[in-house]
């Protein structure tokens, strides 16, 4: 049984269209694999919250989000807007 994701089979709407809620989901986990307790914790929700904000904004499309999955480190303009996001709403 083949289960690899093939991004031919799927259609050019969906790939042009937003993120899907799983795929921040997946990517949050992913670039939080390896840490231990509340910094997973923090780590993960602070990178699905990013991604899923990205998501209703329209920045974060089906294909920009799977491309995303092959890199090894989040990219660092999302980790640049994760440490604004919490400058601002720090004490």
């Amino acid at each position: 049984m083949d289960t690899t994701f093939d991004m031919k089979k799927v259609k050019p709407e969906t790939l042009k269209g937003q993120a899907t809620y799983n795929q921040c989901e997946g990517l949050a986990k992913k670039f939080s694999y390896g840490l231990k307790g509340k910094e997973w914790g923090e780590s993960y929700s602070r990178i699905r919250a990013c991604l899923l904000n990205e998501r209703a904004e329209g920045r974060l499309s089906f294909e920009k989000a799977s491309d995303l999955f092959k890199k090894k480190k989040l990219p660092k303009v999302y980790t640049d807007k994760i440490s604004a996001y919490l400058d601002i709403h720090s004490s």
